[in-house]
């Protein structure tokens, strides 16, 4: 018993149903059923749109594979009679200046203002401004000439227009650093030697809380040392040595004094140098109480100098705070 063929699928819409398709298009047909046409007719060309002439192969631009051809096409474009819209106007040339060439090539036609020549035409020189008329010549006049303006101060020398100043510039010198000079000189003058205190050569001078005298100054030869043996020094060089007697209590400003020998050439010489620190001599501690001496009442201290051959002619003594005030002292004859 055969079995019954399945329904056709129905065409789509606008389109003849196929002859003799019993089955889906694209399957092949059961056993004992022919086969389908070839294929479709073609769908009717669609039509062109308004103002539009049909394009080449309208209608039927699709064709099925051995579906027979579509009726002929359109004519060719653009259609007889069809005007294309007008080309823009050239720019219009500035003022002065002859229209551009068109430019070789393009293709287009030369427009109004757009001449045929390659390139462009370079502009005409700029016209020279007018010249205003020539004025009448001038005419003598019976004015006297007015005398030339008188220099300004700008261009007077520089001395001249600043003599003032240069002649306050001393006075204010003075004023501004005057003062500091002054001080100066004070401070200088009160941190050296410079007003002598003494007295008759031996006799007590009363300075610093205390008082002192020279007992002896007296060249010295033959110096050894802890030894005994004699101490070697130039041929060139003396050895002084200055006996002062000092009273002053306690703490006194006078125990802080420097002493030093004085030769007639104002040089000064410190006492007991280094060359003689072998030699035998007794130490010196300034104005200082000495370890050995009484608790109260005057002490002697001995000091040692060492100078080259000169003369000398006394001794000197300082206390940083009685400045400029110092001692002189003179060894009795």
């Amino acid at each position: 018993m055969t079995a019954a063929p399945p329904p056709a699928y129905p065409p789509p819409p606008g389109y003849p149903p196929p002859p003799g398709n019993s089955a889906p298009s694209g399957y092949p047909p059961p056993p004992g059923h022919p086969p389908p046409p070839a294929g479709y007719p073609p769908p009717p060309g669609y039509p062109p749109p308004s103002g539009y002439p049909p394009g080449p192969g309208y209608p039927g631009t699709y064709v099925h594979p051995g579906a027979p051809p579509g009726p002929p096409g359109g004519p060719a474009y653009p259609p007889s009679g069809y005007v294309p819209p007008p080309q823009p106007p050239g720019y219009p040339a500035p003022p002065g200046y002859p229209p551009p060439a068109a430019h070789p090539g393009s293709g287009y036609a030369g427009q109004p203002g757009y001449a045929g020549a390659p390139g462009y035409a370079g502009p005409p020189g700029y016209p020279a401004p007018p010249v205003p008329p020539a004025s009448p010549a001038a005419q003598p006049s019976s004015q006297p000439t007015p005398p030339p303006p008188s220099p300004s101060a700008s261009s007077r020398g520089w001395w001249r227009r600043n003599w003032w100043a240069l002649l306050a510039m001393p006075p204010l010198v003075v004023a501004a650093v005057g003062y500091n000079i002054v001080d100066g000189y004070d401070k200088w003058h009160n941190q050296r030697p410079g007003e002598a205190v003494s007295a008759p050569a031996g006799e007590w001078v009363e300075y610093a809380d205390g008082r002192l005298r020279l007992q002896s100054l007296e060249e010295v030869d033959g110096l050894t040392d802890h030894a005994g043996r004699p101490v070697e020094l130039p041929s060139a060089v003396r050895v002084w040595q200055a006996v002062i007697d000092i009273d002053a209590p306690a703490e006194a400003p006078l125990e802080v004094c420097e002493i030093r020998l004085q030769d007639t050439a104002g040089d000064t010489y410190s006492p007991n140098p280094a060359e003689l620190a072998d030699a035998d001599i007794e130490s010196f501690y300034g104005c200082l109480r000495p370890f050995d001496a009484p608790e109260t009442g005057p002490y002697t201290v001995t000091a040692t100098f060492l100078t080259p051959v000169v003369e000398v002619s006394g001794i000197r003594v300082t206390v940083g705070t009685e400045l400029p005030r110092y001692v002189w002292l003179t060894a009795p004859d």
